[in-house]
């Protein structure tokens, strides 16, 4: 018997709305990763690029109906299987042992959003992972994380810049004495759409992306113990969690050069990261583009691909 079938070509989600992922709550989301299969009852366009989608054989969350991306499924009239899922298929994308193929082989298998082109920037933070893809201790208040920007041409990744000593969590100071009551700000893992051209701290002379675009999820350490853990507070909104430069601080003392933004360490190294995310031919067509960035744990990574 012929259904409408959908297949997923790279890890998505389905969503209880059509926006970014991050916004939603795990009970409005679930991970399809690529190769996925599913039989379905209907379908039509829904509002941001998204198909709504009416699953015949199969629920999640007790739930039958949800919105997907388009450009990450394509549509088959064909036979399934009685379950109306398949086990993953191999990636969409032309993956090698390389950093850059690592870092989307596990951004693709938690379902976030990869772009795809020339001049069509990826921009990841790997905290606890030296330039050279080896990982280190992860020690507090040290540059001991990376900045990169990935460029896939014809599903091929490639590193366009980077990787760059860079920062994910604040210092030691702004740790002991944060600026917000609740604790310093540690960005929650993941991805957001939240970052547009500007300049830090309005110093026209610190070229930066600022966080106007939209909100994060911060850890908030309370107990200052300059670490994720169970106890911290999740907290969701617009905190200044900017991309800036470090002022050539060393290596070992990230101090109060950052309360919790995405700091690269050098500004040599700044300027190289701005100078090429702002020939994202989409910041070129809209000064106004809001820019996306995730941020993963180099632990995680090196598990997920070992």
């Amino acid at each position: 018997m012929s259904s409408e079938i959908l297949k997923v070509l790279k890890g998505t989600y389905l969503k209880q709305t059509p926006v970014q992922s991050s916004e939603l709550a795990e009970d409005q989301i679930q991970l399809l990763p690529a190769g996925t299969v599913l039989v379905l009852h209907s379908y039509d366009d829904s509002d941001n690029g998204h198909l709504k989608v009416v699953l015949k054989e199969v629920k999640f969350k007790d739930k039958d109906t949800w919105h997907i991306f388009k450009e990450h499924v394509e549509l088959t009239h064909e036979s399934a299987s009685s379950n109306g899922q398949t086990a993953p298929s191999s990636s969409a994308f032309r993956l090698g042992d390389d950093l850059a193929s690592h870092i989307i082989r596990y951004m693709e298998s938690k379902g976030f959003e990869i772009f795809q082109g020339a001049n069509l920037y990826n921009i990841v933070y790997v905290e606890g992972m030296n330039p050279d893809g080896s990982l280190n201790q992860d020690l507090p208040n040290q540059f001991n994380d990376i900045r990169v920007v990935i460029e896939i041409l014809n599903g091929k990744p490639k590193i366009a810049g980077g990787p760059w000593e860079a920062t994910s969590e604040p210092g030691k100071k702004y740790t002991i004495k944060p600026l917000n009551r609740k604790g310093a700000a540690r960005i929650k893992f993941g991805q957001y759409k939240a970052w547009q051209v500007g300049y830090h701290q309005r110093k026209k002379n610190h070229l930066a992306l600022v966080q106007t675009g939209g909100e994060v999820t911060v850890h908030r350490d309370l107990n200052k113990n300059m670490m994720r853990d169970p106890s911290d507070k999740l907290d969701t909104g617009h905190f200044g969690i900017n991309q800036h430069h470090g002022w050539d601080s060393s290596k070992t003392n990230v101090g109060g050069t950052s309360a919790g933004c995405l700091v690269g360490r050098t500004i040599r190294n700044h300027v190289k990261f701005m100078n090429l995310i702002m020939q994202d031919k989409r910041y070129k067509a809209d000064k106004k583009f809001v820019y996306t960035s995730t941020i993963i744990s180099g632990d995680e990574l090196h598990n997920e691909v070992t």
